[in-house]
């Protein structure tokens, strides 16, 4: 079973390079079942609503706090346009890079309809 996270270098300080964070998630869901698969900016670009949405959400976040989106804010609403953008019919997980998996299986869902 598929698990995605969503990773943009938005050039933050770290004190913890993401690349290593991701590696080890990766790791610890691959341990316990899973294929997990990292996303980036060039899985969000190719959605055909990504400049509407963009858009809308700079402006709605504009109206309501007065200010600009900061680059992290918009990088967590770019991650629904990529797993949107999958087209899978399957069953699949996400979770963000820093939740590391100790003991947690797949199990076999029934997709309804």
């Amino acid at each position: 079973m598929n698990i995605y996270t969503y990773y943009e270098d938005i050039h933050i300080t770290e004190i913890i390079p993401q690349s290593k964070l991701i590696d080890l998630w990766k790791y610890s869901w691959e341990k316990n079942g899973f294929n997990p698969i990292v996303l980036s900016i060039s899985d969000v670009i190719t959605h055909p609503l990504y400049d509407k949405f963009i858009e809308d959400i700079q402006n709605i976040h504009a109206n309501i706090s007065g200010h600009t989106i900061s680059k992290y804010g918009l990088s967590c609403y770019r991650r629904w346009l990529a797993y949107a953008n999958l087209n899978n019919n399957d069953i699949f997980y996400v979770s963000y890079y820093d939740v590391i998996n100790n003991g947690f299986k797949p199990t076999n869902l029934q997709k309804t309809k």
